[in-house]
């Protein structure tokens, strides 16, 4: 569950005691505020939230070094056998 109250970049405006009440059919933040001491309604369209690129976990790293090391591993063996 997401607070819609931390969505609302209407503060930045000026907007005071904002509350985000709900999400419509068409992805639209709806909710109410202050703005200049008069109460107000807002629509807040297009809000796509940031998404983070992917970063490889270091167990992803560990398990590649340990690889290329078997595989060294098993190229020096060869060498040395022949």
């Amino acid at each position: 569950m997401i607070d819609l109250n931390l969505l609302a970049p209407v503060a930045a405006a000026g907007w005071t005691g904002l509350t985000a009440r709900d999400i419509n059919n068409n992805g639209q933040i709806v909710g109410y505020g202050y703005l200049n001491g008069t109460q107000h309604a807002f629509l807040l369209q297009d809000v796509a939230p940031s998404v983070a690129s992917a970063v490889p976990e270091p167990e992803t790293y560990a398990m590649l070094l340990a690889g290329l090391g078997l595989l060294g591993y098993t190229a020096r063996r060869r060498k040395q056998a022949a």
